[in-house]
């Protein structure tokens, strides 16, 4: 499965996305908050189609220790890279009746820090800014073009773009 394909926006992601925090939420428990994040979280917004969830703990309540065992056991492979420190990363490829296989990407971060906060302004720009889907549309096409296959060509490209953006809304330079 090539993973950095660029894909128009299909409405089916947010019931895709409901069906995940279903389970989600049925392995780590209430004190959890789920929302859905990435491209697919967004309407109209086209990109790789993987369904991008960020999952919130309560720090001192539950360990990402925990967190790991629980989603490991649940079937989700445990990734070694995440975009900061007080974040882990997970994926699952399920069954789709769209695209034979769909991947999901869980990100699970302290929902009192800044990853989570930035993470959520920005998909909340997006979602209150249509010149701003083009232009990140936009970017994600020439930058899938550029970097192929390579995940962290790719993030690394998109970066400067998502950081300006998420904190735009604080007036930050």
């Amino acid at each position: 499965m090539d993973k950095y394909v660029f894909k128009p926006y299909n409405p089916i992601s947010p019931a895709l996305f409901e069906k995940e925090k279903i389970k989600l939420q049925n392995q780590l428990g209430n004190d959890v908050i789920i929302e859905h994040i990435g491209s697919t979280a967004v309407d109209n917004l086209g990109g790789k189609g993987i369904i991008d969830v960020i999952v919130g703990i309560p720090k001192g309540k539950i360990s990402f220790t925990e967190v790991i065992e629980k989603l490991e056991k649940a079937g989700y492979e445990h990734g070694e890279n995440a975009d900061s420190l007080e974040r882990i990363f997970f994926r699952k490829d399920r069954p789709d009746e769209v695209e034979k296989i769909r991947r999901y990407h869980i990100h699970v971060t302290y929902f009192d820090n800044n990853d989570w906060k930035e993470t959520l302004r920005f998909r909340d720009n997006l979602r209150n800014n249509p010149q701003l889907i083009k232009k990140y549309e936009d970017l994600k096409n020439e930058v899938i073009r550029k970097a192929g296959q390579n995940g962290n060509l790719y993030r690394s490209l998109k970066q400067p773009f998502i950081d300006k953006y998420s904190k735009e809304l604080l007036g930050i330079e």
